[in-house]
């Protein structure tokens, strides 16, 4: 189990980011920590290239360019709503039906960094 804590000085402008881990990746393990200055230092390689390969293969496949940020209420044509009934029909057809527990995710809920194509 690892997780990154975002933590503010007593400066209040200066912030770490406390990565903690149980020592073998265990929950019975000792929590071990280290601190970062930047949040990118704190998230392993493999970790950006997971994120990458899910934006690669399943988020841009089915969002395409979707602003997710933008103020005004998309076009019903480019929806979210639709998109995600396109990718579960989409699921449907190539597995026959969803397995339990497996569900089309919200580019929103997976990737916080900006939606662009890969280079």
């Amino acid at each position: 189990m690892t997780r990154i804590k975002k933590r503010v000085r007593k400066d209040g402008k200066t912030k770490t980011y406390r990565v903690q881990w149980c020592l073998g990746g265990t929950r019975t393990g000792e929590w071990q920590s280290e601190t970062f200055d930047q949040k990118a230092e704190a998230v392993e390689e493999r970790t950006r290239h997971d994120n990458q390969r899910d934006l690669t293969r399943h988020i841009l496949p089915t969002f395409g360019e979707l602003d997710l940020r933008r103020s005004e209420q998309p076009r019903p044509a480019d929806s979210p709503q639709d998109s995600h009934r396109a990718c579960r029909s989409q699921a449907q057809r190539k597995r026959g039906e969803l397995r339990p527990g497996w569900a089309c995710t919200s580019p929103a809920s997976v990737w916080s960094g900006p939606i662009s194509r890969p280079a």
